[in-house]
């Protein structure tokens, strides 16, 4: 399932100083009870340039999304989706502590970091 208008597409660009280096994209304070799209804070897409990777954009821009989603109305979670599988992005997910759910979304695995309210 692709992102629509309808699921509150909230897009970014992720840089390193002056230089563009990946983007994020989140369904941003979705109304409960959408059936097409069940979580209020969805992440997407991460994306980080292969010439970027391991530096820790991916790590600082999830930083500040997931400080964004916590102090946001009921950002009590946010929960993305990943195809498992040798060299796939469990562990960089599970790093920031996000767990899998055991449950199953449009073809891939659900991942939930549980979010304490801002302080």
């Amino acid at each position: 399932m692709s992102p629509t208008p309808e699921a509150h597409p909230w897009v970014r660009a992720v840089y390193a100083g002056a230089e563009p280096v990946g983007f994020v994209m989140l369904g941003f304070n979705m109304p409960e009870g959408h059936p097409d799209y069940p979580w209020r804070y969805f992440l997407w897409r991460l994306l980080i340039d292969a010439r970027y990777q391991r530096r820790g954009y991916g790590h600082a821009a999830m930083a500040l999304v997931i400080e964004i989603v916590r102090s946001s109305p009921g950002g009590t979670e946010l929960v993305t989706t990943i195809q498992p599988g040798d060299g796939g992005p469990a562990p960089f997910y599970r790093s920031l502590g996000f767990e899998a759910t055991g449950e199953w979304f449009d073809g891939e695995q659900v991942y939930r970091l549980a979010l304490s309210p801002a302080t």
